[in-house]
């Protein structure tokens, strides 16, 4: 029973720290953080676990990339930019102990997984509804789409689609290898299942819906085959071809996201706005993709100034903003952009050796996903490995906590089943 309650306690609170966090509830979120460290703390054989934790490969895969960040800083000029940036990244470090010292079971990863969709579902209904009476009150639809959607709590369309894409996973492998879920919770799961798919056509964040579509195509599949049905995998198939399409040519406003791909000439100096996906789409404007461009080619000139180290966690931005004056990139220096992609930014803050402690975080959950058969590590591995090509999810709170959270968590669950690499000698 006390194994019991401490898990209820420790999904409770994960749910809070959640909750809180998506509402912009700071205050919440570090009290609930600061109990679930108690409670790990006085978790029973807790030394022990810590200690076996400590000489596995997996622990380590979880905090070299924050331990580069906090070396980074030691070479950098601007300290109170640097600390407030380690400072930010804390949950990196924090909820991969935590997990080491709590009895991770596979129990408490499916209440866990059950727990996420549901919370993330009722956080969208809230901006869903408070967004709805603004469009009464204004008569602009366009605030119920991408960034708007999380306006109010400050959730943006990219990382509200890759929430989304984790909430899709949870309920998609709960149907599919959850045996023993009743009717009841496969009518909840495939509700829940509808309404998250449905917000990616409002969030309208091009790669999260295309890893979206890929996530639901997989796990379709994977349904199929295993109850034997085979033969409905091509209409299946060709189903899931055509609704994409129809959406997209259904919605005006999906069409000016996914067009501005095609346009991929860019003038540095060019002083026009960036074109938004709820005004018509000029070719003389910037779009989300030629402005990535032209960032990414400034930040790779950063990078080839110091390859190995960096430039230091609290000093890179400070040089990509130089390299934006050099190459008179006039909207890059206008809207602050940072590199808009979290394996450049890594080669900015820390060089090479940071970006290989980058891909040790990303790329050994999918490698002991495959090798311990655990589909589910290696899924959200590569939810978030395709992610980090777009935006820097590591670098700020809205995606630090959740990704700390669910990587520590399951990861955390493969140690403690000795399911990771044999032990450091």
């Amino acid at each position: 029973m006390t194994i019991l309650r401490n898990e209820n306690s420790v999904v409770f609170l994960l749910g809070l720290i959640l909750f809180s966090h998506f509402l912009h509830w700071p205050a919440v979120t570090n009290i609930a953080m600061m109990l679930l460290g108690i409670l790990s703390i006085m978790a029973l054989n807790m030394p022990k676990r810590l200690t076996s934790a400590i000489r596995t490969l997996g622990f380590w895969s979880m905090i070299t990339f924050f331990l580069f960040y906090v070396l980074s800083l030691t070479y950098s000029q601007n300290m109170e930019e640097g600390t407030r940036s380690v400072t930010a990244k804390l949950p990196l470090l924090v909820f991969p102990i935590m997990f080491s010292m709590l009895p991770v079971s596979s129990s408490l990863l499916k209440k866990f997984s059950r727990m996420f969709p549901l919370i993330l579902s009722a956080f969208f209904l809230i901006c869903l509804g408070i967004q709805l009476q603004e469009v009464n009150a204004t008569g602009d639809q366009s605030l119920i789409y991408s960034d708007n959607l999380g306006s109010v709590f400050h959730i943006q369309a990219v990382y509200g689609g890759l929430f989304v894409n984790l909430a899709l996973i949870f309920i998609l492998f709960g149907i599919v290898d959850q045996k023993e879920n009743s009717k009841k919770d496969k009518v909840l799961y495939g509700i829940l299942a509808f309404f998250l798919f449905a917000l990616h056509f409002l969030l309208i964040s091009r790669l999260a819906l295309i890893l979206g579509l890929l996530i639901l195509a997989i796990f379709i599949f994977k349904l199929i085959w295993n109850t034997k049905k085979q033969k409905w995998i091509l209409p299946v198939a060709l189903g899931m071809l055509l609704l994409p399409f129809l959406a997209y040519f259904s919605s005006e406003k999906l069409q000016n996201r996914f067009q501005s791909v095609f346009h991929t000439e860019f003038q540095y100096d060019n002083p026009n706005p960036i074109n938004h996906f709820n005004a018509e789409q000029k070719e003389e404007n910037w779009n989300s993709f030629t402005a990535r461009l032209a960032t990414w080619t400034c930040a790779w000139e950063v990078f080839k100034k110091a390859p190995i180290v960096g430039q230091g966690v609290g000093d890179h931005f400070d040089e990509l903003m130089k390299e934006y004056e050099v190459k008179n990139y006039v909207l890059g220096l206008k809207e602050g952009y940072n590199t808009h992609n979290q394996y450049l930014d890594i080669l900015l803050a820390c060089g090479i050796l940071g970006l290989l402690a980058l891909l040790l975080y990303f790329f050994y959950p999918l490698f002991i996903g495959f090798q311990s058969g655990n589909w589910l590590l290696a899924v959200l591995a590569l939810a978030f490995i395709f992610s980090a090509l777009t935006e820097n999810i590591l670098n700020r709170s809205q995606g630090i906590i959740v990704i700390a959270i669910v990587f520590s968590l399951y990861q955390s669950y493969n140690i403690n089943q000795n399911k990771s690499v044999e032990q450091i000698k």
